[in-house]
């Protein structure tokens, strides 16, 4: 079973989308928090992250950049969900190594989508 790691302020948003993608059987994990979520991944075997970039006490680019630099954590997927969506940001992620960006409201099916190409 496939694991993906939330990392998402919103607990409401967490919740939701943690049992949706349960129910597409993927094991889900979830933190509130961008320290807290950093020290998981890198404990436990993940194999894609979905984060917000508006993250307290840890900015979201600051979480790309230690994901990205980190030979072991590198190659992970991660996408940006987020209710921020201006080019400028959107760019700096990309650029910073994000698999995929998605602004909130999501479309659930296609996040589903995306997350099957990358590791199904």
């Amino acid at each position: 079973m496939k694991k993906i790691f939330i990392v998402d302020d919103d607990v409401d948003f967490c919740s939701e989308v943690k049992d949706l993608l349960e129910h597409y059987n993927f094991q889900v994990s979830v933190a509130y928090e961008g320290w807290i979520a950093l020290n998981q991944v890198r404990k436990k075997h993940v194999d894609l992250v979905l984060f917000d970039i508006k993250l307290q006490l840890l900015s979201g680019f600051y979480f790309i950049n230690l994901l990205k630099t980190n030979e072991k954590l590198k190659d992970i997927p991660v996408f940006v969900v987020s209710a921020i969506g201006d080019k400028e940001n959107i760019t700096r992620a990309y650029a910073l190594g994000v698999s995929e960006y998605f602004q909130k409201p999501i479309d659930i099916e296609k996040l589903v989508s995306k997350i099957e190409q990358y590791l199904l």
